[in-house]
């Protein structure tokens, strides 16, 4: 059973005709996604510093490839 766009983080480019699958790594260039992620303005990582407060996260972990983890 093939899936539909709507079930995709990332569905396949397309506006007038039948979008199958999602998007692959190559059709982010490294450039635009890093751009992006280094423009979210706040990321947090999982520790706490010694006041208790959230350290930043560590941006180059950010992957494209990585973002199929978290939503699977």
């Amino acid at each position: 059973m093939r899936a539909v766009p709507h079930e995709w983080l990332f569905p396949a480019p397309g506006q007038n005709r039948t979008r199958r699958g999602h998007m692959s790594a190559h059709h982010f260039s490294a450039k635009i996604f890093r751009t992006w992620v280094d423009r979210i303005p706040v990321l947090l990582g999982e520790g706490l510093d010694d006041q208790g407060n959230p350290l930043p996260c560590d941006r180059t972990e950010i992957t494209v490839y990585g973002l199929r983890h978290p939503y699977a």
